[in-house]
């Protein structure tokens, strides 16, 4: 009889680690089912919300979303490209004209390049910066205008500061070439492209 009852006392035991097991591999696997189905609905909303939203362009006509974020990524990789062309073709001091000279080498053409340091040499600037300490600084301003295809024709404004001691004079760049892809160089060129056919005149900022 007291083994009987041992007996049943054992199956009681077996029998309630069972259901406890069941229990947790029921609460775990419904908790499993939950959790995908918020993915599930959670994707299915954003897909939704991204395939709801309309860019327009200034005709009227419907941008492709996924269009309107290439173009953005194309304009600033363009920006970054024009503001490091603007900065080494224009900015230099005594120590650095030849340094610069060369990182420009890597984003414009040779020859509109050659075009900028001498009219530099030959007006006097880079004399001015190696004998008299002048600093010339330019800085991107902003794309005034670029075609939609490669290559792509691009107009742009840009700022560059002389300083002579404590008197500064500011000069707006205009800025006028041609852009295309090229072979990407790090850290010289991240960007993969080469401005070439460029011009660039000066107006002088009143004060």
């Amino acid at each position: 009889m007291k083994n009987t009852k041992s007996l049943k006392g054992y199956d009681d035991l077996i029998d309630g680690k069972k259901t406890v097991k069941f229990m947790i591999l029921f609460v775990v696997g419904f908790s499993i089912i939950i959790v995908l189905s918020s993915l599930y609905f959670s994707y299915r909303l954003h897909s939704k919300a991204i395939d709801t939203v309309k860019v327009i362009d200034s005709e009227g006509r419907v941008i492709p979303s996924e269009a309107k974020r290439n173009q953005d990524v194309f304009i600033a990789s363009l920006q970054a490209h024009i503001a490091n062309s603007l900065y080494y073709l224009n900015t230099f001091d005594r120590n650095s004209i030849k340094e610069n000279q060369a990182r420009a080498l890597f984003l414009v053409d040779k020859k509109s390049a050659d075009r900028i340091f001498n009219s530099y040499n030959t007006t006097g600037a880079y004399n001015d910066a190696i004998r008299n300490s002048y600093i010339y600084a330019s800085k991107f301003v902003k794309i005034t205008s670029v075609s939609s295809k490669e290559p792509f024709s691009v107009e742009f404004e840009g700022l560059l500061e002389i300083t002579d001691g404590d008197r500064i004079v500011k000069n707006k760049v205009i800025g006028k070439g041609k852009v295309r892809y090229n072979t990407p160089s790090f850290p010289y060129n991240t960007q993969g492209m080469l401005l070439y056919d460029y011009l660039q005149t000066y107006e002088e900022v009143q004060k």
